[in-house]
Parts: structure tokens; sequence; C-alpha cells
């Protein structure tokens, strides 16, 4: 995440000296070149279906595009400070576009967090002091950033139904190799007014700093982060962002410190530990029994309290009757149920 927070002072500085998508058209050609020999040395991609390459075309078009496409205008108008603070409401973004797309569980949690990075953006945007350094149009800027944090979100709700069938490294592949072909025609309409022979080595380091740590190294490293610990940790890290992205412009970019960052940042990383996965009480669903249709076998270690405790579950045959609590007989899979004499000693279960 420190290596993300990095990529906001990363692209404040080319968008001052190259196009937007000339900018973008280099960085992802080069995470390109990278990550396809990675994917195939690794066994290839797998088996394409139409829904997945819709999926896949939807993230890199929302995720790889228009997020860079929408940062790079933002932060030409905005200082690379405030745009890593708008850029790290990410998580609470994508909380919202779960419930709606993919009807997850609305929780009070969410609801702080979402307050909470709005109260952030509201700091930043209404109440910061009117300085020269925030940028030529800081609002613009900042409105621009979102709507790519927008398209980011967006770009993570499809990353959960694409990951259900594809490892994460054909994934990056894909969208990288997909968003290099929607950055190639504006790219190249765009360079015939750059002399790409001027450009400085600095700015070339920048592009491969961009295309090389922060596309494919980042990526590398979060995957195999993720792999060893929990979400819920891995989460919490996102906060690293808006702290590496602040530190940075005010140390490499000499950007001022305000008092509307300082507070806004905070809300906004309230926010990001607040919608962290893995903080959220169990769903009340979740510990509800399931049972199964009539004449349905039992799943393996499933417990029915008709059962008698000497079946076993996936034995042939329907499981033996006995008597239920107050004289009830527990129903035959596929059967209708039958009531049994009272036990000696008791009324008996009519009227019941």
């Amino acid at each position: 995440m420190a290596i993300v927070g990095s990529s906001v002072v990363v692209g404040k500085v080319l968008v001052e000296r190259l196009p937007v998508f000339v900018i973008g058209g280099l960085r992802f050609a080069l995470a390109s070149v990278i990550l396809v020999p990675l994917a195939l040395g690794a066994g290839g991609l797998p088996a394409v279906r139409g829904r997945d390459l819709g999926v896949l075309a939807l993230q890199s078009a929302s995720g790889i595009f228009a997020f860079n496409a929408l940062l790079l205008a933002g932060l030409a108008l905005t200082s690379a400070a405030e745009g890593g603070i708008v850029t790290s409401t990410t998580p609470a973004v994508a909380a919202v576009l779960a419930t709606l797309a993919l009807g997850e569980a609305w929780t009070l949690r969410r609801t702080g967090a979402v307050a909470l990075a709005v109260a952030g953006l509201l700091v930043i945007n209404a109440l910061a002091p009117a300085d020269r350094a925030r940028g030529a149009a800081p609002a613009l800027g900042n409105a621009l950033v979102f709507a790519a944090v927008v398209c980011e979100a967006i770009f993570l709700v499809c990353s959960r139904v694409l990951a259900q069938r594809w490892p994460p490294l054909p994934v990056a592949t894909g969208i990288s190799v997909l968003g290099f072909a929607m950055f190639l025609p504006p790219a190249l309409w765009q360079a015939r007014h750059v002399d790409l022979a001027a450009v400085r080595l600095a700015d070339w380091l920048a592009i491969a700093y961009y295309g090389i740590v922060v596309t494919v190294v980042a990526f590398l490293l979060w995957a195999r982060g993720v792999r060893d610990v929990q979400a819920g940790t891995a989460a919490v890290f996102t906060g690293l962002l808006p702290v590496s992205a602040v530190s940075l412009a005010y140390l490499v970019l000499g950007e001022p410190v305000l008092w509307s960052h300082l507070a806004g940042g905070a809300l906004v990383l309230a926010a990001i530990l607040l919608v962290a996965p893995g903080t959220d009480p169990p769903a009340r669903d979740s510990r509800a029994r399931i049972r199964p249709p009539p004449g349905a076998p039992a799943s393996p270690g499933s417990r029915d309290r008709c059962r008698p405790r000497g079946w076993r579950a996936g034995a042939p045959g329907p499981p033996p009757l006995r008597t239920g609590r107050r004289g009830r007989r527990c129903r035959r899979p596929g059967g209708p149920g039958r009531r049994s004499a009272a036990p000696p000693g008791r009324p008996g279960a009519r009227g019941r």
C-alpha cells in the first residue's frame, strides 16, 4: 500500500510533463510486457467464458482505463496530498457498491465508514484554506479523483466475481493487456504533439517506476501477502495509502502541510479501519441450520436431532425412525410424518 500511495505522487510529477493517455499507454505497455511471460510461465490463462470475458473487459474499462485517466486528469488540477486522501475513500465506496450489486448485508460499521469518508471529503474541499499550492482548481480536481474512486470501486466489485474462477496473476495480465489496448488509440493521437526525444531521463525513470514497481511489483507483493494473512488484517494495511501519499507529497514535492489534510486524512483513515473485512460480526443467518429438501441425502457432518446417535450420515437407505419429543415421530426423507403413541407415563399428543 505504501507503493500504491507513491503512485499518486509519481502521477502528479508525470502529468505536468506528458499527456494523460501517453502516460497510461506507456505504463500498461511496460506492465504487459512483464506480466504476459509471467502468466504463461505459471501455467497460462484459464479457459475464457463469455461472461468472464465481459467481466474482465468491465474491469479493464473501469479500473484501468477510466480510473487512471480520471486520476491523472484530477491530479493536474489538485495537489498530490488531497488526491491521495480522496483516493483512500475507495474501501467505503466499494462497500456501498457491493451492497447494491452483490446484495451484501449493510451493517452499522459500513454506515459509520461512509459517514467518516464523506466528512473527510467535506473537510478537504469545503473547509480547506485558500492556497495556490492546492492546485489550479482543487475542487474540480478532487471531483475527478473521486470519479476515479467510483471506477476503482466498480473494479473491486467485479474482481470479487472473477476471483471465484481465475487466479490473481491471469486476472492482472488480462486487465493490463486490455487496458493497454484501450489506452493505445488516444495515446497515439496525443503522441503526435509530444517530442519523445525531448523527454528527460528522470521522466523515463518515473514511467518505468509507474509501470514496473506500481503495477507489477506492488501486485505481486499484495497477492503474496493476502495469501499468508487474514483478509481483515490485509485490509487494515490499506490505511497506509493516504499516509504514504500525503507524506511523500510533503517530502518529495514540497507541498505545504495544511490542517485540512491532517483532519480529513484522519477521518478517511478511520473509515478505512472501520470498513475493513473481518471486523463485522457474523451474520445471523450464517448460524442458522440449513435443512435439506425432502429426499436429499444429508451432507457429511450434519446433525439432526431426529436421527439416532448410531446412524452414520451417508449410509445406504433412509435413517431409522425414532420417537421425538412429546410423542412425535420424525419424518422419513420424502415421506409424511407420523405420530407415535405417547410414551408410558406421559399424556398423549392429541390436540397438538
